[in-house]
C-alpha cells in the first residue's frame, strides 16, 4: 500500500545512525551489564554471543529484541550479595544512619561556596575536555612529555606537534585547550546544572520525573544527550515513560550519566542531603536504574553537606547515608 500511493518503498535501516537505536550492536554490553547487577543468564552466554556476532540487518535487529525480553524476564541469581532496589522508599530502608551535623554558614559563605562549587565545575570540566577518551597508556606519556605530570595546569596547543598527531592514536585535533578559549565551551556536564535549574523554576523543588523528560525535549535536542541519556531521550519520544524509559533496552543504565546531573541538587539543598538526594532521585531514574541511581543521590548529597562543613569524611558520609549500604556502590565506596 505505501509503495502504490507514494510510488516508493519503505526500507528500513538497521545500520546504527548517531548512535541511536544501538541496541542490536551493544549485545555484549547487555550481557556484561546484566550478570553485574546479578542476573541469572550466564547459561544464555552462547546465545549473547552467537546474536552480537552475526550480520548487522533485520534477523539480528529481531533477535535484540529476544535477548530484550530475556534479560527483562530473568531473576536475581540466589548466590547474588546485594540489595540493590529502585524505589525510593525501598532505598531509604537500606540506607546505613549517619547523623550529618553542621552549623549553617552565613549568606556570604554560602554564596562564596556555590559561586566556588559551579566555578570548580567548569574548570574541572574544562581541564578534561580535550583529553576526553583518551587511554592511560597514552595520556601518562603525553603528559610527561608536556612536563605535566602529575597535571597542575590546562593543556595548551603548544602543546600539540605535529609529532604528537603523528604519535598518539588518539586525536588531539579541533580541541578546546586552555589558550584557545575565552570561556568554558558548551558541554553536556554543565549543561545538566542549567537545566536543572529550568526544571525547578517550572515545576517547583517537588519536581516529578515526568516534569524533567518533558524538560529534556522541551529545552536540548537529541544531540546534546550521551549514553543512557540519549537511549532514555529516544525512549521518551517513543511514548516510553520514567521510569521504563531507563530500562528500556538500555544498556548504559548503570553507568554515570545520572551521577553527572546532580550538581544543582546539592546546590540548593546547603546541609540538607536527604532532601537533595530525592531530587537526584527522581532525576536519576528516567535514564538509570540502581547504581546508576545511586550514584547521582550520594554525588547531590556530597555537595549539599559540602555546603556546610569542610570535613571530607563528614561530606563522603553524610553522601553514603543516602544510598543503600547493600550496593556495590556503597561497597566500593567504602573499600
Amino acid at each position: 500500500m505505501f509503495s502504490k500511493i507514494y510510488n516508493t518503498e519503505l526500507k528500513i535501516s538497521y545500520n546504527p545512525v548517531d548512535d541511536f537505536n544501538r541496541y542490536a550492536f551493544d549485545i555484549s554490553a547487555e550481557y556484561n551489564q546484566s550478570v553485574e547487577e546479578g542476573l541469572d543468564i550466564e547459561e544464555h552466554k552462547a546465545l549473547f554471543e552467537a546474536v552480537q556476532n552475526m550480520p548487522n540487518g533485520e534477523e539480528k535487529t529481531k533477535m535484540s529484541h529476544v535477548i530484550f525480553e530475556l534479560v527483562m524476564n530473568s531473576k536475581i541469581r540466589e548466590d547474588y550479595k546485594y540489595n540493590e532496589p529502585n524505589e525510593l522508599d525501598e532505598i531509604k530502608a537500606l540506607r546505613k544512619h549517619y547523623e550529618f551535623e553542621a552549623q549553617m554558614p552565613d549568606k556570604e559563605t554560602l554564596l562564596k561556596k556555590l559561586l566556588g562549587a559551579w566555578t570548580g565545575r567548569a574548570v574541572g570540566c574544562l581541564l578534561g575536555k580535550p583529553l576526553e577518551g583518551i587511554r592511560s597508556d597514552e595520556l601518562i606519556p603525553f603528559l610527561k612529555e608536556t612536563n605535566n605530570f602529575p597535571m597542575h595546569r590546562y593543556v595548551l596547543s603548544t602543546d600539540i606537534t605535529d609529532e604528537t598527531l603523528k604519535k598518539y592514536k588518539f586525536s588531539f585535533e579541533n580541541k578546546p585547550y586552555g589558550d584557545t578559549v575565552d570561556g568554558m565551551p558548551v558541554d553536556d556536564d554543565t549543561n545538566y546544572v542549567v537545566l536543572s535549574q529550568k526544571i525547578v523554576e517550572e515545576y517547583g523543588r517537588s519536581f516529578e520525573s515526568a516534569n524533567v523528560a518533558k524538560a529534556w525535549l522541551k529545552y536540548q535536542s537529541i544531540y546534546s544527550y550521551f549514553t543512557a541519556e540519549r537511549i532514555a531521550y529516544i525512549n521518551f519520544i517513543n511514548c516510553i515513560e520514567p521510569p521504563a524509559s531507563a530500562m528500556y533496552k538500555n544498556v548504559c543504565r548503570e553507568w554515570i550519566g545520572a551521577q553527572i546531573r546532580g550538581d544543582y541538587f546539592g546546590y540548593i539543598c546547603p546541609g540538607k542531603p536527604e532532601e537533595s538526594a530525592k531530587m537526584a532521585y527522581n532525576d536519576g531514574r528516567i535514564s538509570h536504574v540502581k547504581n546508576g541511581i545511586y550514584g547521582e543521590m550520594f554525588v547531590s548529597a556530597m555537595i549539599s553537606c559540602a555546603a556546610v562543613t569542610e570535613d571530607i569524611e563528614a561530606i563522603i558520609f553524610g553522601g553514603l547515608a543516602q544510598i543503600p549500604h547493600t550496593s556495590r556502590l556503597y561497597e566500593a565506596v567504602m573499600k
